[in-house]
């Protein structure tokens, strides 16, 4: 009998002195795998958007490395940046209508129409032209209700003489 009980003793100090400690400790250690796998489930979502991330840098590099426009030479040029603006906000130029010529000023009567949010980029994308062109009119109607499409007249006018800040040439 004393056998017996030397061994449920040493049994029972084993489990409180060794098998719980180190229960314990596995426990912990399974919490902390699980806490690293999802920060590297985090690291592998965030490493399968790089390409898309790259690509959208990509589209904002080049719309802060875009250059004002510091001279034009025709109003063919002119035309050709209203229409690349055009295509790239998705407005439709209608009407592009030059006037007569008085002291090197040109004076263009246009027609376009578009969706508010299209016009506010074409409007955003002719910067370019920083200080060259002026619009002496500008008549914005909606075309039909509960469309959205906007049809726009303005005037247009720029002075081939004048570069980038009004400095004469």
């Amino acid at each position: 009998m004393l056998i017996f009980l030397g061994i449920i003793i040493v049994c029972i100090a084993y489990y409180y002195a060794a098998y719980q400690p180190m229960n314990k400790k596995i426990n912990v250690l399974k919490r902390e795998l699980q806490s690293k796998e999802q920060t590297r489930d985090v690291y592998m979502e965030t490493i399968r958007k790089i390409p898309a991330l790259e690509e959208r840098y990509a589209q904002l590099e080049y719309i802060e490395k875009e250059e004002y426009i510091t001279s034009l030479d025709s109003v063919d040029q002119l035309l050709q940046i209203l229409e690349d603006e055009a295509v790239f906000s998705g407005i439709k130029i209608t009407s592009f209508v030059p006037r007569e010529l008085e002291d090197n000023i040109v004076y263009v009567d246009m027609m376009f129409e578009g969706s508010y949010d299209e016009l506010l980029v074409f409007l955003n994308g002719i910067k370019k032209l920083h200080g060259m062109v002026e619009f002496g009119n500008l008549i914005i109607t909606r075309l039909s209700e509960g469309n959205g499409i906007l049809e726009v007249e303005a005037s247009i006018s720029y002075d081939e003489d004048l570069s980038i800040g009004g400095d004469q040439t």
